[in-house]
C-alpha cells in the first residue's frame, strides 16, 4: 500500500483528554436550563458535535428552548476548565510523532482552542499551521460535513482518496 498524501488527525478525543471536560460543563448548564442530562450522555450521544448542534437536538428532543447565550457560556467554561485540566491521549506523541507524511488536525473546535490545548500538552510542533477548524473553512460546516477534511487537503496539496482520518467519534467517522 502506497503512503497516504496526508494523515488528518481529529483533536478532541484522539489527541486531548477533553470531550468529558466539556461534557461535563455542557451538561450542568442544560440541566440548569430546564433539561436533565448527564456529563455521560453528552459524551456517549453528542460528540463530536458542537454545543450549538446539541442544544439544537435537545431542544427537538424535549420541545424546550434554549437562550442562545447559553453557547457563549458553555464556550467560556469549557475554556477556561480545558486550560487547567486538559491532558494529552495516553501514547498520542509517539503516535503522532511515528507519522512520516504530511499531518494536520481538523476539528469542530474553534482554532483557538485546539492550539491552547496542544501548547499545554506540548504536541504543537507537530501540528503548527497545520490547524483546521470546521468553523473556519469557507463554508463553515462542521462534521460530519466533510467540507474541513476537503478544505485541509486541498490546502495542504493532499489527494482526499489518498488521505487517511483519525476519528473517535461517530458524527467524525460519518
Amino acid at each position: 500500500m502506497p503512503q497516504p498524501d496526508l494523515v488528518i488527525f481529529d483533536c478532541d478525543g484522539v489527541l486531548v483528554d477533553s470531550e468529558i471536560i466539556a461534557a461535563r460543563v455542557e451538561a450542568e448548564l442544560i440541566t440548569l436550563a430546564g433539561y436533565e442530562v448527564s456529563a455521560e450522555e453528552i459524551a456517549e450521544t453528542y460528540a463530536g458535535l458542537t454545543f450549538k448542534d446539541i442544544l439544537m437536538r435537545i431542544e427537538e428532543k424535549s420541545k424546550i428552548p434554549f437562550q442562545v447565550s447559553l453557547i457563549d457560556r458553555a464556550e467560556e467554561l469549557v475554556d477556561r476548565k480545558l486550560r487547567s485540566d486538559v491532558r494529552a491521549i495516553e501514547g498520542v506523541r509517539e503516535a503522532v510523532a511515528s507519522v512520516t507524511t504530511q499531518r494536520c488536525i481538523c476539528s469542530n473546535s474553534r482554532s483557538e482552542r485546539i492550539e491552547f490545548m496542544l501548547e499545554k500538552v506540548h504536541l504543537l510542533p507537530f501540528f503548527a499551521g497545520r490547524i483546521f477548524s470546521a468553523l473556519e473553512t469557507p463554508t463553515g460546516k462542521t462534521k460530519p460535513a466533510p467540507d474541513v477534511f476537503l478544505h485541509a487537503a486541498e490546502k495542504l496539496g493532499a489527494n482526499p482518496a489518498n488521505t487517511f482520518v483519525i476519528e473517535d467519534s461517530v458524527h467524525g467517522v460519518t
